[in-house]
């Protein structure tokens, strides 16, 4: 990885709460895989699916 830049407030905010145990709940694997499941996501909505799709894109590119 190299010195990536910071992340979107959008996608900082979807990494964290996949990060996050506060809820007791925490997916496991790593942020590319949250991107993946975000891509699928976004294959199945009708509006946003634009959005969702760069806020994946963004992540994965953070860590790939």
């Amino acid at each position: 990885m190299n010195n990536p830049k910071p992340l979107s407030p959008a996608a900082q905010a979807v990494l964290n709460a996949w990060l996050s145990s506060e809820n007791g709940v925490r997916m496991p694997g790593n942020p590319v895989c949250l991107a993946a499941a975000l891509y699928a996501a976004a294959h199945h909505l009708s509006h946003d699916r634009r959005q969702l799709a760069a806020i994946a894109t963004e992540i994965e590119g953070h860590y790939v």
